[in-house]
């Protein structure tokens, strides 16, 4: 076959080729060495001629490459008279597409700016250039982290331009937040541009903007000053006449009566007297008003009936009011003892320092009962004795000296209004260091205050003599003036 081409490209030396030969075909079919050489002798044999074009449709070479059978070529006149344009004037011959050249008048510019202008000019390009990609990589991609990393790279490409410390190997964190507040940056200026110049120029953005609904000022919320304390913390009749009241647990109770350990959950409800902050605890089975009630009933019983009850908004709460209510609107009881019932005041919602004795006793009554609780379970009777013993600990607390006289330790405590004297357990072995309701009293004799000036070491008179505590172990009682 090449030694046919070869003739016939002979014969047909002084006629000018009209075949299409496409460079980049050309560079292809280089690599073979056989066909390279058959391409060489091609070329040194038309050296001297012309190459023209010719369309695809009108080229007789492409009848056999599109595969026409040998009877169809033989009665195509194409084939024996090659193209039809050949008949007419050189002139009129196809011209290569996209081969005219076209002068573009060249438009040149010439303005003057400051430095200011420059800077500002500059940053208009760059921010104008940072928005054209990150528009293109929004359209093009789907995935947020693959813009940014995108995106990072090129901010990355853009520093390595113009420093001469290199970034290179895997995105930093820094390069990776970089871009991600670059493309939050440019997507704010391309959707609220407007809003942008107006705020960066510190100008009030206009009623019907977009952003005025969305809010983009953080909210602060109204802090007043703190109130008086209501007349009921100040003010003392009997213990528990006004009173707070919340729940604590759950804690779990174990049932040993049959066979196995079946552990069951039990709630502790804390009321608080609000004058003396003195404590009564109830155990609870569950988080019902029937055993509301059922408390609050114990506690009524043995403390006497309270004016007023402070809690939270729980069902609880709310549903034994409701019930009390109802049976004071139909109680067949004179008119006059029928109300005297109890008042129930709830906190505002989500506002826990409205309850803030009752969220205080509900802290220390937890701080005892982890410590008893860490290694088993208690059966009911067990819990009941339990926190009746941590009420006696909590109504032992200290609350004011009840003298001036240096020699004398004893303290007034909320026992001693409930009961008219200390609170004493009932003696048995124990842990000499944390004895249940007796809390060591002394007054202080000397303070040793540091280089600073900073007191942190002070000595102590007790009973059992002088001592020496870090002030952070020291707990002041309040004492009048």
């Amino acid at each position: 076959m090449a030694d046919s081409l070869k003739t016939l490209l002979k014969k047909r030396s002084s006629i000018k080729s009209k075949l299409t030969i496409y460079n980049n075909y050309l560079n292809l079919i280089k690599s073979s060495s056989d066909i390279s050489e058959l391409v060489n002798e091609i070329q040194e044999s038309t050296y001297g001629h012309t190459w023209s074009y010719v369309p695809s449709r009108d080229n007789p070479a492409d009848l056999v490459s599109r595969g026409l059978k040998a009877n169809v070529i033989k009665d195509t006149p194409m084939w024996w008279s090659g193209p039809s344009f050949l008949l007419r004037n050189e002139n009129e011959w196809p011209k290569m597409p996209n081969t005219e050249e076209h002068d573009l008048p060249e438009v040149v510019t010439h303005f003057t700016c400051s430095d200011s202008d420059h800077h500002v000019l500059s940053n208009h390009s760059h921010s104008t250039i940072y928005s054209s990609i990150i528009h293109r990589l929004l359209e093009k991609y789907s995935s947020f982290p693959k813009i940014q990393r995108l995106f990072a790279y090129v901010q990355r490409f853009i520093h390595n331009l113009k420093n001469k410390n290199k970034l290179c190997g895997d995105l930093s964190v820094t390069e990776l937040q970089d871009s991600y507040n670059a493309i939050i940056h440019y997507s704010q200026l391309e959707m609220f541009s407007e809003e942008f110049h107006l705020l960066k120029s510190k100008q009030k953005l206009p009623r019907n903007s977009r952003l005025i609904s969305l809010t983009p000022h953080k909210a602060q919320s109204v802090q007043p000053i703190m109130g008086q304390l209501p007349q009921s913390r100040t003010h003392l009749e009997f213990p528990f006449l006004n009173c707070y009241v919340d729940y604590a647990g759950p804690v779990l109770v174990a049932d040993r009566r049959s066979r196995g350990c079946k552990l069951t959950k039990s709630y502790m409800c804390i009321f608080v007297c609000s004058a003396l902050k003195a404590v009564h605890l109830e155990l609870v089975s569950d988080l019902t008003s029937e055993a509301y009630m059922a408390a609050l009933n114990r506690f009524v019983a043995r403390r006497g009936k309270p004016q007023s009850i402070t809690s939270d908004n729980g069902t609880n709460f709310v549903g034994a009011s409701n019930e009390m209510h109802r049976f004071l609107h139909s109680s067949s009881v004179a008119s006059e003892i029928a109300q005297q019932g109890i008042e129930f005041i709830f906190t505002p919602a989500y506002s826990p320092h409205f309850n803030s004795l009752a969220e205080a006793a509900v802290k220390s009554c937890k701080q005892h009962l982890k410590r008893l609780l860490k290694l088993t379970h208690f059966t009911f009777e067990e819990m009941v004795t339990c926190l009746t013993h941590i009420e006696a600990v909590l109504n032992s607390r200290p609350l004011t000296p009840l003298s001036s006289d240096p020699n004398d330790f004893s303290a007034l405590t909320p026992s001693h209004f409930l009961i008219g004297r200390p609170l004493l357990s009932v003696p048995h072995s124990q842990d000499k260091t944390t004895p249940p309701l007796l809390w060591s009293l002394g007054r202080v004799m000397t303070t040793y205050p540091g280089v600073d000036g900073v007191t942190r070491v002070a000595e102590l008179k007790t009973k059992r003599g002088i001592i020496r505590r870090a002030v952070n172990c020291i707990c002041p009682l309040p004492i009048e003036d």
